[in-house]
């Protein structure tokens, strides 16, 4: 719709009369017209929530087309989120969807199903106040996929949000902000800028996860926890003029493949010497029974980096990924209350072990 409207505007431009220019126009404002209409119908064609496989199976092969992702509808932290290549990957990650319990520990049996967005993906975090949608900051995901989860946290980064770079992504989850109705009090958004332009995964009326926006606090002049106190109290808040940006945190997201107990979480000193290290979250205890990572949950442990050379950030990133591994004791598979939403996976993978 967004090419349409950009060619129709260039023809104009280039008309050889008033009378064809007016009929470009013309032309312009029917596609705006209907725009909202086409892209509820291009998003029902590639995004639909099922409780019968087959009947989600029959809307991708007609509809979309493999990859596609399957999710819970609730959720957080990538928990049961797949990548499927196929129908029979499909199936079981459809399954499993339904027979586990969500993030927020709630079952259901419908399952979202996406087509696949390929492109880098992005958090845009915006609050709206009696005055209107204000973006606060923008991050980087940067994910990957190992044994046991197609999507496993890697590194969340802040990016400088006054890039030109990012002008239309922030347009874009402003218009997605008002396009779902929320209007006052704080947004979070997930957004994949594809080959097309930006593309929305999801968005919830809420502050970001975890302790980003404490961190986007300290390294910009706006604080989005006080925001938010403010415009739900008082009914709007004092929004910066243009967001400043006096420092890049960034999060490594420390993940393994081990079973058994915990005997320690190697290289713990040497990521603290790290130039912009800042502070540290560890997941799991001596003694604890850990297991692979297949969401925020099942991490080893998070380093949070900050500094003004964001060069020297992303190299202490990835330096405390390689300096931070697990060390496990009696390294076998036990079934247990965390393990049952993929125990059939498990005993196909390790017999003799569970």
């Amino acid at each position: 719709v967004e090419s349409v409207d950009d060619s129709l505007f260039d023809l104009a431009e280039r008309a050889e009369s008033n009378a064809m220019q007016t009929e470009y126009f013309d032309g312009m404002r029917e596609v705006r017209k209907k725009r909202q209409l086409v892209e509820r119908l291009v998003n029902e064609r590639t995004t639909r929530a099922f409780s019968d496989f087959a009947e989600a199976a029959a809307f991708v092969r007609a509809a979309c087309g493999y990859p596609v992702v399957v999710k819970p509808v609730w959720g957080a932290g990538s928990k049961n989120v797949s990548f499927c290549r196929n129908e029979e990957e499909f199936a079981d990650a459809f399954i499993r969807v339904q027979e586990t319990p969500d993030a927020y520990l709630q079952q259901s049996s419908d399952v979202l199903v996406e087509k696949y967005i390929s492109g880098d993906e992005y958090v845009v975090n915006m609050m709206g106040t009696a005055d209107g949608v204000f973006v606060t900051d923008i991050w980087k995901y940067e994910k990957f996929g190992n044994d046991y989860s197609d999507c496993v946290y890697y590194n969340d980064i802040m990016q400088d949000m006054n890039d030109p770079y990012f002008d239309a992504l922030r347009e874009y989850a402003v218009k997605v902000d008002h396009a779902v109705g929320i209007k006052i009090g704080p947004a979070h958004a997930e957004i994949k800028l594809s080959e097309n332009g930006p593309v929305m995964i999801e968005i919830g009326s809420r502050l970001a996860g975890g302790e980003m926006p404490k961190y986007a606090a300290m390294a910009t002049n706006c604080n989005s926890l006080e925001k938010t106190l403010k415009v739900f109290i008082d009914g709007t808040a004092d929004m910066p003029e243009k967001i400043i940006i006096n420092s890049y945190p960034a999060s490594a997201d420390i993940s393994h493949e081990k079973f058994g107990r915990l005997v320690r979480i190697n290289g713990l000193e040497k990521v603290r010497r790290l130039k912009t290290y800042t502070a540290e979250v560890l997941y799991a205890k001596e003694g604890d029974y850990i297991e692979p990572t297949r969401d925020v949950d099942h991490l080893a442990a998070l380093f949070w980096f900050m500094g003004t050379d964001r060069a020297q950030v992303r190299a202490d990133l990835e330096k405390s990924h390689r300096l931070c591994t697990v060390t496990v004791k009696n390294d076998r598979v036990l079934v247990v209350a965390t393990t049952t939403d993929y125990v059939d996976i498990l005993r196909k993978r390790y017999p003799d072990q569970i």
